[in-house]
C-alpha cells in the first residue's frame, strides 16, 4: 500500500514545484510559454533561413574547392617552370654528335650500337651539367631532379641503367633493339631541355 501513497506524494510535490513563483510568473506558467514558442513559426523560419544558408554555405566550399584545385594545377605548372634549370644552348656541336650517334645506332655491329649508347649518356650528362642539374655522376645528377622537371625521367633511368650494363658488364649482350631504345630515350630527354 506504500506503493500508491508514494506516487501521490510524488506528484503532489511537482504541482507545488510548478506553483513556484518568479517574478511575478509561476515556474508552470513558463514553461507554458516556452513551450509555446517553441512550436511557433519563429523557430520554424529561423531553422529554414538556417538550412538555406547552410546550403549555399556549402556549395559556396564546393565550388572554392575546385577552384582551389585548377588554382593548385596552375600554381604547380609555374612552379616547375621557374624551378626547371634551363640548358645552355651550344647549337651545332650538340646536334653534329646526336647525328653521330643516330649513325652508330643505324649500324648492323653491336660495338657501334653500344658506342651509340655510350655516347647518348654522355651528351645528356653534359647537357645537364650545363642546364645546372647537381651532382657527381650522371646518376646522381638523376636523383637531383626534381619531379615535373623532366617529364621522361623514368626512361632516362631505364636508358642509364643499360648504358652502365654495357660499362661494367664486359660479357653483356645488346640487342639492337635495347639499343634503339635507349637512344630513342635519351633523344627525348635532350628535346625537352631543347638542344635538339
Amino acid at each position: 500500500m506504500e506503493s500508491p501513497n508514494l506516487l501521490n506524494n510524488l506528484h503532489d510535490s511537482l504541482f507545488s514545484f510548478s506553483d513556484l513563483k518568479i517574478g511575478d510568473y509561476q515556474l508552470g506558467q513558463i514553461s507554458d510559454q516556452f513551450t509555446a514558442f517553441m512550436g511557433s513559426g519563429i523557430v520554424w523560419d529561423i531553422k529554414t533561413v538556417s538550412f538555406v544558408i547552410s546550403v549555399i554555405l556549402a556549395i559556396v566550399i564546393i565550388l572554392l574547392n575546385i577552384k582551389l584545385g585548377k588554382f593548385k594545377a596552375l600554381a604547380a605548372g609555374v612552379v616547375t617552370d621557374i624551378v626547371k634549370p634551363s640548358p645552355i644552348s651550344d647549337g651545332g656541336p650538340t646536334i653534329a654528335r646526336w647525328a653521330e650517334i643516330q649513325r652508330h645506332v643505324e649500324s648492323t655491329k653491336e660495338a657501334e650500337w653500344k658506342f651509340a649508347v655510350i655516347e647518348a649518356d654522355k651528351l645528356l650528362d653534359d647537357i645537364l651539367k650545363k642546364a645546372g642539374y647537381t651532382g657527381d655522376t650522371m646518376g646522381d645528377r638523376l636523383k637531383n631532379v626534381q619531379p615535373g622537371q623532366l617529364q621522361p625521367l623514368n626512361l632516362i633511368w631505364e636508358a642509364h641503367k643499360i648504358r652502365n650494363r654495357l660499362a661494367h658488364e664486359t660479357n653483356y649482350f645488346l640487342r639492337h633493339a635495347e639499343a634503339k631504345k635507349a637512344v630513342q630515350f635519351y633523344g627525348r630527354a635532350l628535346e625537352e631541355l631543347g638542344v635538339l
